[in-house]
């Protein structure tokens, strides 16, 4: 009778000790639980992406676009496709003759460098934006997906108006006329609506006569086409031409045409309005040579006008002449030099 009790108690006590280890055990496991999520919850706080945190837009050219338009985007913490992929996104309305629509466009995005983008207004883009002529008024702000913890960065917002069409006519307002030049003096040319260097080119074209100094006809001149160089790099209203050698040659003379600016784009040209033109072409000259002392091998620096030549090959030679004397350094009598 005891024997069973005390086998019976002992079993209880076992049972007793068992359900103590249990709740235990379970304890262990709910901390070691916590410590998990809590290593988690710091390992994802701290694996942000620090070279995006930065991430910022200060602005974008050109205001004015066409088929081909390069958007250039300034701004900070950029990165390369291997640390993410940026997107810039044009978020507001598009007004154009037939109404206004909400837009949101999301253009793939060149990397250039750690503060520049550029993105191409390509079919890509206009699908989304939509063809035809018009004015974007909205947001525009650089979105990123990192490369090192999958998340969305996004920049801050500009507001902007970004003027669409679907090409452009040159006007003009002044060109340099009337003047006394030399070959390959740069011409000034004021208007608007010039293309940028990815949209196309905008070239001046000149035709007319020329008369040679002492000559007793003015002989007749081709069209030709010359490119017009802009004072920057979104610059549409100013530029300049140089008077190429191809328009009269290098002789002293009287050149007296039009000049026609021209749009060169992918689907048509376009031309502005025509413009008389006088040009009273000089004789190259030398200004001045610089140093007055030299050593054999050394460059000497020569100023003037009317100089040709250059990297395309096909702009004629300059030479220069020198005549008079040379005496060799501690002689008496002098060499000619012709």
């Amino acid at each position: 009778m005891n024997s069973e009790l005390t086998h019976r108690g002992s079993i209880r006590r076992l049972d007793a000790k068992a359900t103590v280890d249990s709740r235990k055990s379970q304890s262990v496991v709910l901390l070691l639980g916590l410590i998990a999520v809590a290593a988690a919850c710091s390992t994802s706080s701290n694996s942000r992406d620090p070279g995006l945190e930065g991430l910022d837009v200060v602005s974008i050219e050109p205001a004015l676009a066409v088929p081909g338009t390069e958007f250039f985007i300034e701004g900070r913490s950029f990165v390369g496709s291997q640390w993410g992929t940026t997107r810039v996104v044009f978020a507001g309305q598009f007004d154009d003759p037939g109404g206004s629509r909400e837009v949101n466009v999301s253009a793939s995005a060149e990397f250039l460098d750690f503060d520049e983008l550029r993105v191409h207004v390509d079919d890509a883009f206009l699908a989304q934006m939509g063809t035809g002529s018009g004015t974007f008024r909205g947001e525009v702000f650089v979105e990123v997906i990192s490369a090192v913890d999958g998340e969305p960065y996004r920049s801050r917002s500009l507001t902007k108006e970004i003027d669409f069409r679907d090409f452009l006519t040159p006007q003009v307002s002044r060109i340099d006329s009337e003047q006394l030049i030399f070959v390959n003096d740069k011409i000034s040319v004021v208007g608007g609506f010039l293309l940028t260097k990815s949209e196309g080119q905008t070239v001046a074209v000149l035709s007319g006569c020329f008369m040679e100094v002492g000559g007793s006809a003015c002989l007749d001149v081709p069209e030709v086409e010359l490119p017009l160089v802009p004072l920057s790099q979104f610059d549409r209203t100013q530029a300049t031409f140089a008077f190429h050698p191809k328009i009269a040659g290098i002789k002293a003379g009287t050149f007296r045409g039009d000049v026609v600016i021209r749009n060169r784009q992918p689907r048509f040209n376009s031309d502005s309005l025509s413009s008389a033109v006088e040009y009273d072409l000089t004789e190259p000259t030398v200004f001045a040579v610089s140093p007055a002392s030299v050593s054999l091998g050394q460059f000497a620096k020569i100023e003037g006008g009317g100089f040709v030549g250059g990297e395309d090959g096909n702009s004629g030679l300059t030479l220069l002449e020198l005549t008079g004397q040379f005496t060799p350094k501690g002689s008496s009598q002098g060499n000619p030099v012709d």
